[in-house]
């Protein structure tokens, strides 16, 4: 995997993020059902993006330290995180109606990045 995509899809998510908080701010203070489920909506889907931005740069981290051991199986751990998040989210939420295109394709890399290319530490 090319980890500065991987870089370019967490400033992605983070602008997401942000977008996310501005529109709960916007809202926050509206007593009608429907704004009162939008927050909460987007509280909801914060705290999944934030969980997996904080992987994602972690998965960077490890390879751009060069530990592509670490960076595998952290890869192989985002694209767990995200792969359930695209299951359990409603397809008509207009959230991840905008967000799964990026997290399609951020799943797709951390798969391909999940078995690493590594030379065999111990010689028969």
């Amino acid at each position: 995997m090319s980890y500065e995509v991987l870089g370019g899809i967490i400033d992605v998510l983070i602008s997401h993020i942000n977008s996310l908080e501005r529109s709960e701010k916007r809202i926050k203070d509206a007593e009608s059902p429907s704004a009162i489920a939008s927050v909460m909506l987007y509280k909801s889907w914060k705290a999944s993006l934030l969980k997996i931005t904080a992987k994602a740069k972690e998965t960077y981290e490890e390879a751009k330290r060069g530990n592509k051991l670490a960076a595998s199986i952290d890869s192989c751990a985002l694209a767990d995180m995200v792969n359930n998040v695209l299951i359990s989210s409603n397809p008509e939420d207009p959230v991840f109606m905008e967000l799964r295109p990026v997290l399609t394709y951020l799943k797709d890399i951390a798969l391909a990045s999940c078995s690493p290319d590594l030379q065999p530490t111990i010689q028969p």
